[in-house]
């Protein structure tokens, strides 16, 4: 039984030491990337150093993203024992706003197939809340106006210029604070509900970020 336990210890001990040091084939002194965009940034990017920490060449042979607002790469692919490399992130912000964080799995052909997540960090300004973001009517209800309420943050210090429609049958006009003597708000109609569709409104700051409703005419509740 003693014997047993030593084999046991003796093979938990090899399973822990080949992770480790698959692990650290390529080392990133760190994993998290902190941004901080201005209001009026619409892209960034963040850099991951690295060096390879093992006693063979090393080929990256795949950065997978976890969303398409993170684009990474690289200078080139394969590393030698001690060389150093960077993987760049262009970040696409969009309309995101306060804290996100985007993942990416960096892959290599290390024999133990282990793989290394990087983070990045957004800390954006705060946005505009759109509520309700998504307005619905049901095929067949009477065609009318419905409102979408807009909730802008003590440190947003831009304009909202306009609202478009992505479709032909959705009207939508802008009703900024100082006209609608409070908050400001979308008015949004449609001409008819006989026939199902599905529209955005595409509603534009002056920083150039674009905010998004969408709108449903479908048979459901």
């Amino acid at each position: 039984m003693k014997n047993m336990r030593e084999l046991i210890f003796l093979l938990a001990a090899s399973a822990s030491l080949s992770l480790g040091n698959a692990a650290e084939a390529l080392h990133f002194p760190s994993r998290t990337c902190d941004i901080v965009p201005k209001d009026t940034d619409l892209s960034g990017e963040a850099v991951f150093p690295f060096v390879n920490v093992s006693a063979k060449p090393i080929t990256i042979t795949l950065v997978l993203p976890a969303c398409p607002c993170t684009v990474p790469h690289l200078e080139k692919t394969t590393y030698l024992p001690g060389e150093r490399g960077e993987i760049h992130v262009d970040l696409l912000f969009g309309s995101m706003a306060g804290v996100q964080n985007r993942k990416l799995e960096v892959q290599s052909d290390h024999p133990d197939g282990l793989s290394t997540i990087i983070e990045v960090v957004m800390h954006l300004p705060s946005g505009p809340t759109l509520d309700p973001p998504i307005l619905h009517w049901r095929q067949g209800e009477a065609a009318g106006t419905k409102t979408v309420m807009i909730d802008l943050p003590a440190d947003f210090h831009h304009r909202l210029l306009s609202v478009t429609s992505s479709h032909p049958a959705v009207t939508a006009m802008l009703v900024p604070a100082i006209e609608a003597a409070g908050a400001p708000h979308i008015d949004v109609a449609v001409t008819s509900t006989a026939q199902p569709l599905v529209a955005t409104l595409q509603i534009m700051a002056d920083t150039g970020k674009q905010y998004q409703v969408f709108i449903t005419v479908d048979e459901h509740q």
